[in-house]
Parts: structure tokens; sequence; C-alpha cells
């Protein structure tokens, strides 16, 4: 029998087509699970996924094109969910950055299989770190524009623009509904996302203080010291995330 026949069979048979359904299943419940920031059922979704798709493969692809192929589908669901969870922009650019790093230094079978539930792990954590504050429609599709533009120089009087509504006002809802300043927001939320860089260990003080719409570093020292309490450095040295 020929190879392309053998690889026709397998296309076909029964087994194939049951993995094919189960693939497919835990695709569903992964998302879904990440979506939610349940880190432990997403786990358990990524077992059986793997199985079957190990299941569906293994006759007529290698170890490391099965564990290419695996990677590929983890990355196109985990984008998605983090996307339809609501993550901003740069939070999806730092989860891919994440991936890519944490992946570039694998070596082994167990490496490999720990970086893929880390990379769950951490995009579960960043889908519970955010989430919108219950506010009427004027100040979530504010807070939406923050979210999207905090790599971004952020002026209250653009926003209100945006929004077709006086400074003075949003301003004032703003702090009614949130129970925070524009300023006071924006900062918090582009320190959160600072932390997440800083415990990375991958960039400067500096280059996390630009990525995180900060074009003073020392600016972005003064403000993430007050929030954190303590320096940008010394946060990345305390917390930093496992290599």
């Amino acid at each position: 029998m020929s190879a392309d026949n053998s690889v026709h069979d397998h296309l076909t048979n029964e087994e194939y087509n049951m993995a094919s359904e189960v693939w497919y299943h835990a695709e569903l419940v992964l998302k879904q699970c990440v979506e939610a920031g349940d880190g432990a059922g997403a786990l358990d979704a990524l077992d059986t996924l793997k199985e079957a798709v190990y299941r569906r493969f293994q006759p007529i692809l290698t170890h490391r094109e099965l564990a290419s192929t695996l990677l590929g589908i983890l990355g196109g669901i985990l984008h998605f969910a983090c996307r339809d969870a609501g993550l901003p922009p740069a939070y999806l650019t730092l989860m891919i950055l994440w991936q890519k790093e944490t992946f570039t230094a694998v070596r082994t079978q167990e490496e490999w299989l720990r970086s893929l539930k880390d990379c769950i792990r951490y995009a579960c954590e960043l889908v519970r770190s955010f989430s919108l504050p219950s506010c009427g429609p004027l100040i979530r599709r504010c807070i939406a524009l923050i979210q999207q533009g905090l790599t971004e120089e952020l002026h209250a009087e653009a926003l209100a623009g945006e929004l077709g509504v006086t400074r003075p006002y949003l301003s004032s809802q703003f702090k009614k509904e949130t129970g925070k300043t524009l300023t006071e927001y924006i900062n918090a939320e582009r320190i959160k996302l600072a932390r997440h860089y800083l415990r990375q260990g991958r960039l400067s003080v500096t280059q996390v203080a630009l990525l995180c719409g900060y074009s003073d570093p020392n600016y972005f020292g003064r403000i993430f010291r007050r929030l954190e309490g303590l320096p940008p450095r010394a946060f990345a040295e305390q917390y930093r995330l496992p290599v």
C-alpha cells in the first residue's frame, strides 16, 4: 500500500472521526474556560485536547510535528478566548510576546508540556485581572477607549470629544461611577499592565515605561512606587515569573 493510500485510510477511519469530535469539543471547552478565567478547567480541557490531537495525527506526524500542531492550535484558542473575554489590545500583544519568549527556550518534551500549561495559566490570570466595572454605557465606552489606548497618550479632552460630551461632564460622571478620577484610573490600568511586563523580566524599566504609555521613565517610577509600594526594578526582582 502506498504512503498516500495509508494517509487516506487514516483520514477516513472511525478512530480518526471520533478523535476529531473529541478535539472540537475540547477546543470549545478550553476556550470557554479561559474566557471565564477558570485555570483548572482549562488545564483539564488541554489534557483532553492533547490526547485527541495525538490520536488524530500520531500515525502520520512525527513527535516534533505533533508538538508544533498542538502549539498552533492552543495559540489560536488563547488569542480568541482572551479577545472575546474583553482583554484590550495591549494585553493581547503581551500574551503573544509571552508565548514567544516562553517557547523559544523549550528544549525537552517535559518543558514543552509545562510551557503549554503555563501559557494557559497566564491567559487565565490576565482574564481574571481585567474586568470592566458595572457602569453605564458612557463610562463603559470611556473605559474601553482607555484600554485601547493604554500604550499611547491619553487626554481627558480627547476622550470627551470622542464620546460626544464635555470634559467636565465626563470627569464628573467617571468619578461618580468608578470612584476614581480619569487620571487615577488611567495610571492604575497602566501600572497593572506594567506589573505583567516586569514579572516577565525580559525588558528594562525604561522599555516597560514606554510600552505602558509613559514617555518619562522617572515619572513612571514615581507612579509605580506610589501605587505598588516599591520601585519597578525591585518589583521585577521580587515577583519575577519562574523561567
